[in-house]
């Protein structure tokens, strides 16, 4: 096998000779979190809408009807809160949140 040269065996420990290289202010500027900060970037630039028109077609496709399924299951979890709480009307759909909150304190 030849031997290695100098800057192969250094590419793991290149900077181990860096002064404070355990902190974070070194560490990036070594290029740390580059591929977090551009693979964040990415997710914030597919999310957002390329034009108004696109913002006001998702808008659009959001106020749509609501699947059967779902409602079905809304349904479903309403009846089991029903049982859970015994009917009491403090827990009812008409008191939102409080009702809830109540079964866990």
């Amino acid at each position: 096998m030849p031997p290695l040269k100098a800057e192969e065996t250094r590419l793991l420990f290149r900077n181990i000779d860096e002064p404070k290289l355990s902190s974070i202010r070194t560490y990036r500027r070594f290029g740390g979190y580059q591929a977090i900060r551009k693979a964040y970037k990415d997710l914030v630039k597919a999310a957002t809408p390329k034009s108004q028109l696109d913002a006001a077609a998702a808008a659009a496709a959001a106020s749509g009807k609501v699947p059967a399924y779902m409602t079905n299951q809304i349904s479903n979890y309403q009846a089991a809160l029903e049982r859970l709480t015994g009917g009491d009307s403090s827990s009812s759909s008409s008191s939102g949140a409080t009702g809830i909150a109540s079964l866990f304190g």
